[in-house]
């Protein structure tokens, strides 16, 4: 599957992160490596994009309610702790 040409917009904070990323790459590892691991950061970029925009928003049902999802949580706690006895 090919995904489409879409522009990804990045905070100012995450361009330096993946340029800081990919300088290390290029010198610890060189220039091959630093295009194979673009490629593959790129591609993850593009994938996120274009799946957000698919995504569809659903509303929390309003038969769950904070007790519910309180006693949900206690019940998974105790079962993680007895299989693990």
């Amino acid at each position: 599957m090919s995904l489409p040409d879409v522009p990804v917009i990045l905070s100012p904070q995450a361009e330096e992160d993946f340029a800081d990323i990919l300088q290390y790459t290029l010198e610890k590892w060189g220039e091959a490596q630093f295009h194979a691991y673009r490629a593959v950061l790129d591609k993850a970029l593009l994938t996120i994009v274009v799946g957000a925009s698919s995504l569809t928003v659903i509303e929390p049902s309003s038969a769950i309610t904070s007790k519910s999802t309180a006693a949900l949580a206690t019940s998974s706690a105790q079962s993680s702790l007895s299989h693990s006895n």
